[in-house]
């Protein structure tokens, strides 16, 4: 399955890389195999780096994800910048870094 993150919201600073191209070369390589193809959105536009006690405490709020990259990064995921203000304000515990900020 490849999944796309919409990048229209997302700015280069944010840590986001368009990768279209390779994915439409990797989905046309498959539909020539025959192998099924599935594309969908996923519904975050913000991610902040976070830690296992941020990722503790983000758990329970609807709408927030943490996912964890290949070598161990912890990223939050938001679908707005609004639903990051408030898992901000009901988990001030949790750490939040910009992307950005953290390179």
């Amino acid at each position: 399955m490849i999944q796309v993150c919409p990048t229209h919201s997302l700015t280069p600073a944010e840590g986001i890389v368009d990768v279209a191209h390779e994915e439409d070369q990797v989905v046309g390589n498959r539909t020539q195999d025959g192998a099924p193809v599935e594309l969908s959105t996923l519904p975050y536009t913000v991610a902040r780096l976070t830690d296992a006690d941020g990722a503790a405490a983000l758990r329970d709020i609807r709408g927030v994800e943490v996912l964890s990259r290949t070598d161990g990064t912890l990223l939050a995921l938001f679908p707005n910048a609004f639903w990051l203000e408030q898992a901000r304000k009901q988990r001030p515990e949790a750490m939040l870094v910009s992307l950005a900020s953290a390179g």
